[in-house]
């Protein structure tokens, strides 16, 4: 699998990574200049607009919640199509705030937080998931989505897309963890002790296991969810692979 061609450079942008090129189990291979998945785009540089202007990006859904999107505006007038907010509101402070500066075990903790944090990811019915898939299902690409990291709501976001593809669990994975390279952090959390931090700041597999792990115990197959959360039937996802699969 090359994944350092599937990389986007733009300046002031990270984790900004193209979904084409991933291998499907059918032999087919996801379509490169259709689906991008980045980090937040509040720091792109005017030289970065011009390079995120060149592909052609006709739809940002931004995932961040209100107030997120509200402190950091996208700088990206007039460089892309349009924005489509798909607000999914935060809760990781509200989980975490009551483990900070108590005991030498945060960063377990920590990452406890995360892990029900994704398991909420697959088992409530999260409309913007199934928007997004829907702008998908009428091909309004080359589409971009991103959250603050492009991590956690984004990454569960871009392995949700990849399976309905028929990605193979494994690059599924290996895409997901790819983060770790390529977020490079805003600093905000800092102040936290190390294990806490890097508990929050980076990807973890059981983190996503615990997402698709959820979806089985919750909807009793990923196929059930893909019918009841994203509103897809089997006619729509032979759609998806049809526009998406080369």
């Amino acid at each position: 699998m090359n994944t350092v061609s599937r990389v986007i450079t733009v300046d002031g942008v990270s984790n900004l990574r193209d979904l084409g090129g991933l291998p499907t189990s059918e032999g087919g291979r996801i379509r490169r200049g259709k689906l991008y998945r980045s980090a937040r785009l509040s720091g792109v540089t005017e030289r970065g607009r011009a390079q995120l202007k060149a592909l052609g990006i006709a739809v940002v859904c931004d995932f961040r919640g209100v107030m997120e999107s509200a402190s950091a505006p996208s700088a990206i007038d007039g460089v892309v199509g349009r924005i489509h907010p798909l607000p999914i509101e935060p809760t990781l402070k509200a989980h975490t705030g009551a483990l900070y500066g108590t005991s030498a075990t945060e960063g377990v903790k920590t990452r406890d937080v995360m892990v029900d944090i994704y398991r909420v990811f697959g088992s409530r019915r999260i409309g913007a998931f199934g928007d997004l898939i829907a702008l998908l299902v009428d091909d309004e690409t080359p589409l971009l989505f991103h959250c603050t990291a492009g991590k956690d709501r984004t990454g569960f976001s871009a392995a949700i897309i990849l399976r309905l593809l028929g990605v193979h669990m494994d690059d599924i994975m290996h895409d997901y963890l790819l983060t770790n390279d390529h977020w490079k952090g805003t600093g905000l959390l800092d102040h936290l002790p190390d294990e806490a931090r890097k508990a929050i700041e980076m990807v973890d597999q059981t983190y996503l296991e615990a997402a698709f792990e959820s979806v089985d115990a919750t909807y009793g197959s990923f196929e059930t969810y893909a019918e009841k959360v994203l509103r897809l039937d089997s006619d729509a996802i032979d759609r998806l692979r049809l526009l998406y699969v080369e």
